[in-house]
């Protein structure tokens, strides 16, 4: 049995394939363009020869975009093609798609929610998992929060790593609201998108996320523990009309289908922590 990763050269995709040297499971990774280019040779029998079992798609297109910009987007008919071997795959989705729950006192967010994505990305990504979830009853949808990492950092993290550091004011004036967040390191996120693709039990939605809320004002007052700053005042603006205050992943269901181990390991860790601690310079 082994496992095909589609988008080696994304973040996640690179990490799901490291990952997977590290525990020594059997893989194959392509990237985006290799594997467009590897479709034009009917993959079928080699899929077959190599014991080929599940498909990791990794290559969806992961940024927020407008409504002008879909024409330029070419997941779909490369994800179609990925789909007609009717091999197992899992679809890497993001949590956007829950949007703005209408019961905004929800202390987390479950698979069986009804999703109310509110920008286009949202939208989009739940019209794909729709799609993927139609064509093969085995295939899985993963849901994952805001994913950080030595490569990449959220636009949040960035933004607030950028204004810790500028020492001058008496103030750290940020743009939107101080709303809370599901955050999840990356080498976690790839052990258990890993776990979720070799269990042939796991089929339909399930969210990969740390299931723990980290405020924008606690996560500042890290990052000026870690470069051993002075407290600074936090002035915040409005929330953005189409982000709710509260996103935090409910993680019952996945956990369910995680090792003992592993499970520990990702939910006893402070992923903020973690995130500083591997980015040392």
């Amino acid at each position: 049995m082994s496992l095909l990763i589609i988008g080696k050269n994304g973040f996640l995709g690179k990490s799901i394939s490291l990952t997977c040297q590290l525990l020594k499971i059997n893989y194959f990774s392509f990237s985006r363009e290799d594997w467009k280019h590897f479709l034009k040779h009917e993959p079928s029998q080699w899929l077959k020869d190599n014991g080929v079992t599940t498909i990791i798609f990794a290559a969806g297109y992961s940024k927020r975009f407008k409504t002008f910009e879909i024409n330029s987007i070419k997941e779909p008919s490369l994800l179609s093609k990925s789909l007609s071997f009717n091999l197992r795959l899992v679809y890497l989705s993001s949590s956007l798609v829950y949007g703005k729950q209408k019961n905004e006192s929800l202390s987390s967010l479950k698979e069986n929610l009804i999703c109310f994505p509110t920008g286009e990305y949202g939208f989009y990504k739940k019209i794909i998992e729709d799609f993927v979830l139609s064509h093969n009853s085995q295939n899985c949808v993963l849901r994952l929060s805001s994913c950080i990492g030595k490569e990449k950092s959220s636009g949040l993290l960035k933004v607030i790593n950028e204004k810790v550091i500028q020492t001058s004011g008496k103030f750290i004036e940020m743009k939107h609201a101080n709303t809370i967040r599901d955050y999840l390191y990356i080498e976690n996120a790839s052990k258990m998108i890993i776990e979720i693709a070799n269990n042939k039990d796991c089929s339909g939605i399930f969210n990969i996320g740390s299931g723990k809320g980290y405020s924008v004002d606690y996560i500042i007052r890290e990052f000026e523990k870690f470069y051993n700053l002075k407290p600074r005042k936090i002035k915040f603006g409005k929330q953005m009309e189409e982000d709710p205050l509260k996103h935090v992943l409910n993680m019952s269901k996945t956990n369910g289908y995680l090792n003992k181990t592993l499970k520990k390991e990702i939910f006893e860790q402070n992923q903020i922590k973690l995130y500083l601690s591997k980015n040392k310079k």
